[in-house]
């Protein structure tokens, strides 16, 4: 009789092993989550560019980079910390009005996330030494999310700021 307990606690043992390493396995070969639930909350936010509620997809891990402001001034980034983004991004479109992304499509793979679309602001006339005339801004935007869990760990934009200059040069002259 505690020969045939032991067996079968035995046997129970193995086969709660065998599945977990099933289920494991299983797991592997379907490869991350879905990253595409927080994406698209994290890109709902960033659209309407809420500082706050983008604050709460970053932690102390998380790095924000956009290598293409270099062509209009100093690059943006990479900048590390869910703190320092904050700020970083709110210093860096202080003064700008009616700020907010437009994404038109996005794709994953893995636990990256990209998604395409369209800057769209207002430098008041008063960011360009000007008395009158707003500039409108549309530009073509690419991001890039790399998602761990519920944290963007990683987010990087490639934005057109090809016609930048010209667009500001002709506006001040």
């Amino acid at each position: 009789m505690i020969r045939c307990a032991l067996l079968c606690a035995l046997a129970t043992s193995l086969a709660i092993a065998l599945f977990a390493q099933t289920d494991a396995a299983a797991q592997t070969a379907m490869g991350p989550p879905d990253p595409m639930p927080v994406a698209t909350r994290y890109l709902d936010a960033y659209a309407r560019f809420d500082l706050a509620a983008l604050h709460e997809f970053w932690d102390d891990a998380s790095v924000f980079q956009d290598p293409t402001t270099a062509e209009i001034g100093a690059p943006l980034g990479p900048v590390r910390g869910a703190k320092a983004i904050t700020k970083a991004l709110r210093g860096s479109t202080q003064g700008v009005t009616n700020l907010s992304f437009r994404f038109e499509e996005t794709f994953h793979s893995g636990g990256r996330v990209v998604a395409i679309g369209r800057l769209l602001y207002t430098m008041p006339a008063k960011m360009l030494s000007k008395t009158e005339g707003d500039l409108e801004f549309d530009l073509r935007v690419v991001t890039v999310l790399h998602i761990e869990g519920d944290r963007v760990r990683e987010h990087t934009d490639y934005s057109d700021f090809s016609g930048w200059r010209a667009k500001i040069a002709a506006a001040t002259h």
